[in-house]
């Protein structure tokens, strides 16, 4: 499960990383121009932008904060539902394997009735069609198992 959640892992480390973005102050910024005319005049304009954050910081840390609940939330809930596909695969797995035994005694109780039915029929007893009849349940087993073996 590991190398496939990387991403998800990432993600959450991500949003922690946006938490303390938003923790910290707004970066000032400085813009300067020139401006060059014909003649002997220059103009050149400065300017500074100190920006204000005198409410706004809380408000950022909380919606970040609450963007790692939900990413966090969101990579627990892929998580839940990839172990409970596996414990769905696991029970087919049982089930497939408990049906496969069934069929084995229910084929090994079906052979022994052909087995018993050809006795009856070398001793007179029993006639020729039951025995046949057997055999084809036996063979119809035969082939039910294996199908569920492959399945």
């Amino acid at each position: 499960m590991r190398p496939r959640d990387n991403g998800q892992r990432t993600a959450i480390t991500a949003a922690g990383g946006e938490v303390t973005q938003a923790a910290l102050r707004p970066n000032p910024t400085f813009t300067a121009s020139q401006m060059l005319m014909t003649g002997a005049q220059h103009q050149a304009l400065f300017q500074v932008e100190w920006p204000l954050d005198l409410s706004r910081r809380d408000a950022r840390v909380g919606a970040a904060q609450r963007s790692v609940e939900a990413t966090t939330l969101g990579v627990q809930d892929r998580e839940r539902m990839l172990a409970a596909s596996v414990r769905e695969q696991a029970g087919r797995l049982l089930a497939a394997r408990r049906n496969v035994q069934i069929m084995n005694e229910a084929l090994t109780a079906a052979r022994r009735m052909r087995e018993l039915l050809d006795a009856k029929v070398t001793e007179g007893y029993t006639p020729k069609l039951d025995a046949n009849i057997a055999a084809v349940e036996a063979g119809r087993l035969e082939a039910d198992l294996a199908v569920a073996q492959a399945d």
